[in-house]
């Protein structure tokens, strides 16, 4: 069931966290190892991940706290 919701997760904001991503470090390469390991954290951390009106924010800090 968590791989399902991950998925969904992805599918919802991979693209949108991939630009996030590449505006803050500028190399494209550096933005899709970013996404990926944001997407990581986010499994790691899944069981407490917000519902789906607060989950892209959540993402979203995960990923700018990591390329920062």
């Amino acid at each position: 069931m968590t791989e399902d919701r991950l998925t969904l997760l992805y599918r919802d904001y991979g693209q949108a966290i991939y630009w996030r991503c590449l505006k803050i470090l500028r190399d494209e390469a550096a933005a899709e190892d970013a996404t990926q390991e944001t997407f990581l954290r986010v499994h790691r951390h899944l069981e407490r991940a917000p519902d789906a009106d607060e989950a892209g924010r959540w993402i979203l800090r995960i990923a700018t706290n990591y390329c920062l």
